[in-house]
């Protein structure tokens, strides 16, 4: 609430599709979600930065959701080539500043990796 009135879901495994919802919108206007978009998180934020969007804008990266393996990355869009995301695990792309909201819930505002789960 008072964060986002809405957001764009596209799809990160298809450049062409995924350029064309970027071109729809206005660079930082909307959270983006970015299903099947993982593997190639260093061409979406490539993309992001030429199009506009500020290579500050708060980023996550969601694995395994509401499994006891998830694994949740938080940094920013020129960060995103960097995380060490495991294998094997399907996740989501989130960009925009609603992840600050997790990280304000979290008390923290810097790149973080945490594993949840039992083990």
């Amino acid at each position: 609430r008072g964060t986002a009135s809405g957001f764009l879901v596209v799809s990160g495994h298809a450049m062409d599709a995924f350029e064309r919802g970027l071109r729809a919108i206005q660079p930082n206007a909307v959270p983006l979600i970015v299903l099947m978009g993982v593997g190639s998180r260093a061409q979406l934020a490539q993309k992001l930065v030429a199009q506009g969007w500020r290579a500050g804008t708060p980023a996550a990266i969601i694995c395994g959701a509401s499994t006891p393996d998830e694994w949740v990355w938080t940094g920013s869009v020129s960060e995103l080539a960097h995380a060490d995301v495991p294998d094997g695990i399907a996740g989501v792309v989130v960009i925009g500043d609603v992840v600050r909201i997790r990280e304000s819930l979290a008390g923290s505002g810097a790149a973080q990796e945490v594993k949840y789960g039992r083990h």
